[in-house]
């Protein structure tokens, strides 16, 4: 999320949706070792993701949203679809990038793959 657009709004919505809460994960799905932990994160009952895909601050996560049950796709994808309907978040930025996709080109542009040792939980698949 760093440096996208409502990348510090995500951030803040995550805190505030988590903090000091017991929160539960999802088993972790298949990834490369070093990839990013994607788990879905539940808080009294809350699926973080889907509150952040609803209110237009994250992207479902398509590498691995298919390895979710049917129904928690379909439950992203229309949140995710009512929300650029809606033009919420990050929808109403004309230059959004999908923050995987922005991480990858920087790679590129520096000729070199720069080492992550960060694990990050991403909220939406």
């Amino acid at each position: 999320m760093k440096g996208q657009a409502f990348g510090q709004r995500a951030k803040e919505a995550m805190s505030e949706l988590v903090f000091g809460k017991d929160c539960r994960t999802s088993a972790a799905f298949d990834r490369p070792l070093r990839a990013p932990l994607v788990a879905r994160v539940i808080v009294e009952g809350q699926d973080t993701g889907l509150a952040l895909l609803k209110q237009g601050l994250r992207w479902v996560y398509e590498k691995y949203v298919g390895q979710a049950s049917v129904e928690i796709q379909s439950r992203y994808r229309d949140a995710q679809h009512a929300a650029q309907a809606e033009r919420a978040g990050l929808w109403q930025d004309p230059d959004r990038c999908r923050h995987w996709i922005g991480e990858k080109a920087k790679r590129n542009v520096s000729g070199r793959r720069r080492a992550r040792f960060d694990r990050e939980v991403i909220g939406a698949f």
